[in-house]
């Protein structure tokens, strides 16, 4: 009896171990942003007012903890920044990603970005612009490939 009892609590450690790494990767592989979506059920947007929204998100970010990385140690390409985590929204952090794969050179691809978020930021400024360019570049600022990308801008 004894012996039974040692050999079912020797089992229960492999278990539960293989439990956690099968959640750990199952949580990693959802799609969606927990924290984005969690402000929306707050009643806040995306799309208005954008400081307090990055404000707000980079706070429950931080109360989750979830503002670190994945885990302890990652694999990844050699051309990927190991601060790719600090950058926030996740739908952000997933374009720069895709961007990186296809250009394997970071400093290219945080040189358009910031190109980006400056050309957004002056349209947002000036009233007779914000039409359709102001939503090209909106559109702009979610492509994931470089095509979309170059397709996106010759049309602005």
């Amino acid at each position: 009896m004894l012996t039974y009892v040692i050999r079912r609590l020797l089992i229960i450690v492999p278990t539960v171990l293989v439990i956690l790494v099968l959640a750990f990767i199952l949580q990693s592989l959802a799609p969606g942003d927990q924290i984005a979506e969690r402000l929306e059920l707050e009643g806040q947007s995306s799309h208005a007012a954008q400081k307090s929204y990055l404000t707000s998100y980079r706070a429950l970010q931080k109360a989750y903890g979830l503002d670190g990385p994945q885990f302890f140690f990652s694999i990844r390409p050699s051309y990927f920044p190991d601060t790719l985590h600090r950058i926030y929204p996740k739908q952000k952090q997933d374009q720069l990603r895709s961007l990186l794969r296809q250009t394997k050179d970071w400093q290219k691809v945080s040189e358009f970005e910031e190109v980006l978020q400056k050309n957004i930021v002056s349209l947002g400024n000036e009233k007779g612009l914000q039409g359709k360019v102001g939503i090209e570049f909106a559109k702009l600022s979610q492509d994931g490939s470089l095509s979309d990308v170059k397709a996106r801008a010759e049309k602005i």
